[in-house]
């Protein structure tokens, strides 16, 4: 799906009778987003932006030709957002940097399975508690300098904090297009992890992994070292596997 072109008529001096006509480009699709517009969806739906600064970003017009639309060309702006309603799968975070700590690559491209667990642990964190600290160390978890530690997320999450927080929450609600591209790839095993987190709010992706595998995959360091695909991809196999000779 392509971004849609849009053509506005508005007329620069409302009192003389003379319609000017722009030709701009309007995202109707999460992955069509730039890192400013998926900042602004944030505000949209923690109602901190107002809809003329909506269709600014959408439209990369300047506030006085926003100004000079009519309320009907408003409403029709805003009703091709429908995509908000749903989470698209998606595989790249939109937000290539905040600062000096960079994204990962598309796919999850050569991010630990550590990474994935410390994310996940937070994610759950934030979205039942919405602790600001939560969301830094979320956010920590995928946006760094280097190498993924527990030592880097506590550090870098106290440079986030002095970030944007709507920065932050549009990183989180970018993972949901993530976690929806990763339950795609790997239907079996979030499958299981649904099931399985749904039976206590305590559970962790430790203990569904040890549903999955036994004790082994939690007590091999090694593990959290592997890409994260690579796991998912084993356990995506290994649930499969366990499946066609009728174990549960």
């Amino acid at each position: 799906m392509g971004i849609t072109e849009i053509k506005i008529h508005y007329r620069p001096i409302p009192r003389i009778a003379w319609n000017r006509q722009l030709i701009c480009k309007f995202p109707v699709a999460w992955v069509e987003l730039s890192s400013n517009q998926l900042i602004t969806v944030s505000g949209i739906l923690n109602r901190t932006v107002s809809d003329e600064a909506v269709i600014r970003s959408m439209l990369g017009v300047t506030k006085k030709v926003a100004r000079r639309l009519s309320s009907f060309q408003r409403y029709s702006l805003i009703s091709l957002m429908a995509f908000l309603n749903r989470y698209d799968p998606h595989d790249t975070f939109i937000i290539p940097s905040i600062g000096e700590l960079t994204s990962p690559l598309s796919r999850l491209k050569d991010e630990p399975f550590a990474a994935f667990l410390f994310a996940e642990h937070y994610f759950e964190r934030y979205m039942k508690g919405s602790d600001p600290m939560d969301l830094a160390r979320f956010v920590a978890c995928w946006y760094r300098r280097g190498a993924f530690s527990e030592q880097q997320v506590e550090a870098s999450a106290l440079e986030l904090q002095k970030s944007d927080p709507e920065i932050l929450r549009a990183v989180a609600l970018n993972y949901h297009l993530i976690r929806e591209w990763l339950a795609g790839a790997y239907p079996a095993v979030f499958e299981v992890s649904d099931r399985k987190q749904t039976q206590t709010a305590e559970t962790s992706w430790l203990d569904v992994l040890d549903a999955i595998v036994g004790e082994d995959i939690i007590h091999h360091d090694d593990y959290a070292a592997l890409p994260v695909n690579t796991v998912l991809r084993f356990l995506n196999a290994r649930i499969k596997e366990s499946r066609k000779h009728g174990k549960r």
